[in-house]
């Protein structure tokens, strides 16, 4: 919601992300019942934040999501980044997450208005129409995790529809229900993904 807010008045994907992270902020602290004993329990996500102008694309990210762009360039990959929730997993993970945000730790988006100060920025210029894919970490899997599809063959497949390379994502991980082929924290991950072209996109 924060981030639909602040569209339009923003300059630049970095200060969508920074208002947005100040208004989380704001309603993280009106909200909760109680302070967080940890670092741990304070929500946080990944956020991939793309602005289209013409001839370039303007990205600013935090966390595991990525983008692919094929252009006449080629492909460009942008901003990528299995024993179950047991009781070591879960002090591991907790012991990660103890450092999001802090000195020497990891940037990721959080009810915190300084958590869009470590947001890593690109500008991928391109000449002529280019495609795009927009994926979560759950989505990319499929490349990286599962090697059902290169980068390129996702993109070729997105174009007659996501429906199909999800269902391949999902079945593998049907498969695999105990995380032992593909050892992962989970048998699966929220999986989103977004399939685009683009030209000479205007703008003010």
């Amino acid at each position: 919601a924060a981030f639909r807010k602040h569209a339009a008045e923003a300059d630049g994907p970095h200060t969508l992300l920074r208002l947005a992270a100040q208004e989380a902020e704001a309603r993280f602290l009106a909200d909760r019942k109680r302070p967080p004993s940890e670092r741990y329990e304070i929500p946080t996500a990944s956020v991939l934040v793309a602005r289209f102008g013409v001839g370039h694309v303007d990205i600013a990210d935090v966390g595991d999501c990525a983008i692919h762009i094929r252009s006449r360039d080629g492909m460009a990959r942008l901003m990528s980044g299995g024993s179950g929730r047991s009781p070591d997993v879960i002090a591991f993970l907790r012991r990660v997450r103890n450092k999001a945000n802090t000195p020497g730790g990891y940037a990721i988006f959080a009810p915190d208005a300084a958590s869009a100060e470590a947001v890593r920025l690109a500008h991928h210029g391109f000449d002529g129409p280019c495609e795009g894919l927009l994926l979560t970490d759950g989505f990319e899997a499929a490349i990286d995790d599962y090697a059902l599809f290169g980068s390129a063959e996702l993109l070729d497949a997105a174009r007659h529809g996501l429906r199909h390379p999800l269902q391949s994502l999902r079945k593998v991980e049907r498969d695999d229900p105990d995380c032992i082929r593909f050892p992962r924290f989970k048998p699966s991950d929220d999986a989103t993904a977004l399939y685009l072209r683009y030209d000479s996109i205007q703008t003010d």
